[in-house]
């Protein structure tokens, strides 16, 4: 955004604030990582009573049927062993575990799912052995507590096609931090019962689409921290209504931990955002020494710790930006934030890129992990940018995996206003690995705006066509704001 010259103003205090609010606004996002993860089958075999001593290592089909070949009583199982070293981490917490098989024959009867116990060793397990010369407790893996142990799941029919079967959670929770478990699928009942006179039938590990086991896990040895930018115009939406808590209300939706806002008027704004936000909240705030509408603002929801801010003062500046840095703690660890508004169109030429450059100083003097967020006013591929990346700098956007990039029709491209102009710039300890695992363009317009609310000079020259896409690439008249909001979700282990 491009701001107009203003006359000076007297300075806002620019001490931290922690407000009480009347109205908590958006439930606190989860400290940790909530991740689905596939763990795969990794050996299976089957176990049948008819050849108990019938190795079946390679066939394509895992069994549970209790009439084979049309013989009563005639019992075969599947054993199945899942990895685990990378899908279901010491600590983690298992909200949910599935099954997930690829139906080859269909049943229309009763099956389950029980822990198998012995580490069975495909290539020699069959009905009487788990591997050579160590025999089952009882044939067919039958012995309680010694060859199988807790219920996973029972389950009755099947149609052909995939089927996810929900097992277990207190069962697998036990499971976390192991290597692999193992699974044996059978009829219901006991050997010699024909209680699956048609037995189902799905893909092995040697077959076309081999099962999976699936865990959805709170994974508390990794944090997520979820950083918003958001330049708010002033507090004004595009229609030129001012709708302070409009934008409170839609900064707590996000689920953001940590805000940098721009544009804030004045320290009185900023308390505003506070108090809609609500308990807990707190922020940090300074306004530019001669601008009223360049203030910068950190926004938390476990409030602010050691801030600062340093102005970024150049030769011909009438708007004298600044930087304000706070410090924000989740799950036990402290991140080190920055928030800036870097020079647009009414700054001095060339002011860009020394103003990012003593940002970057002014960030090096703190620890590491550090976040700098702000409106760059700069493209991702100019210098003011790339120099942030040359120095260890991750950019949200591009670092996330193309696949976790949301935004919307009319805005895949990750921009925040014409182009991408604000940025989440990430830099870990020495040694830390972060991922990020969201980058999100939010789509916070509002077409019910009508023709009416909207300032006419704003309107297109061909009239004025504000309550129906497509719109100019602002979006003006119908955003709560001239910018798009962008978070980024870090995983912080």
């Amino acid at each position: 955004m491009h701001l107009p010259q203003r006359p000076s103003a007297g300075l806002a205090p620019t001490v931290p604030i922690l407000v009480a609010g009347l109205l908590c606004l958006g439930s606190a996002p989860q400290a940790y990582a909530q991740i689905i993860n596939d763990c795969p089958v990794v050996a299976d075999t089957l176990l049948r009573q008819l050849t108990p001593t019938t190795n079946y290592d390679t066939y394509p089909k895992m069994w549970a049927h209790s009439a084979v070949e049309g013989v009563a009583g005639s019992w075969i199982e599947g054993v199945m062993r899942f990895d685990l070293s990378s899908c279901l981490p010491a600590g983690a917490t298992v909200t949910a575990a599935n099954l997930v098989i690829n139906v080859t024959n269909a049943t229309s009867y009763p099956y389950q799912f029980n822990e198998l116990l012995r580490p069975f060793v495909s290539t020699q397990a069959n009905w009487n052995v788990w591997a050579s010369g160590s025999s089952w407790t009882l044939p067919g893996a039958m012995g309680s507590g010694n060859d199988y142990g807790g219920l996973l799941a029972t389950t009755t029919g099947a149609s052909a096609g995939t089927k996810t079967i929900a097992l277990s959670t207190s069962v697998v929770q036990g499971w976390a931090g192991s290597a692999s478990r193992s699974i044996v699928v059978r009829p219901t009942g006991t050997p010699g019962t024909n209680n699956t006179p048609v037995g189902i039938g799905f893909s092995s590990l040697e077959g076309a689409t081999p099962p999976r086991l699936r865990v959805t896990i709170v994974d508390t040895t990794t944090l997520t921290l979820n950083a918003l930018t958001y330049n708010l115009h002033y507090g004004r939406y595009t229609n030129e209504v001012t709708n302070v808590n409009g934008q409170a209300d839609f900064i707590a939706s996000t689920g953001a931990d940590v805000v940098c806002v721009n544009e804030v008027r004045t320290q009185t704004q900023f308390n505003a955002l506070l108090a809609r936000l609500g308990t807990g909240w707190g922020g940090y705030y300074k306004q530019a020494t001669t601008s009223p509408e360049a203030g910068n603002g950190i926004l938390s929801r476990t409030g602010v710790s050691a801030t600062a801010f340093d102005e970024l003062d150049l030769p011909g500046d009438a708007i004298n930006r600044n930087i304000v840095k706070a410090t924000v703690a989740k799950g036990g660890q402290s991140f080190n934030v920055f928030c800036t508004h870097l020079a647009s169109g009414n700054d001095p030429p060339g002011s860009a890129q020394p103003q990012s450059d003593r940002f970057r100083s002014f960030a090096a003097g703190f620890a590491e992990p550090r976040i700098a967020m702000g409106d760059f006013n700069a493209s991702s591929g100019s210098a003011v940018v790339s120099s942030w990346v040359s120095a260890g700098y991750a950019d949200g956007y591009p670092t996330t995996p193309s696949g976790n990039r949301v935004g919307y029709t009319g805005n895949t491209s990750g921009r925040t206003l014409r182009t991408r102009i604000d940025y989440i710039l990430v830099k870990p300890p020495v040694g830390a690995t972060y991922t990020y695992t969201q980058a999100k363009s939010w789509d916070n317009r509002n077409f019910s705006t009508t023709c009416s609310q909207v300032v006419k000079t704003l309107c297109s020259t061909s009239g004025c066509a504000c309550d129906s896409p497509p719109l100019y690439v602002e979006d003006v008249h119908v955003r709560p704001s001239d910018h798009i909001p962008f978070t980024l979700t870090i995983s912080v282990p």
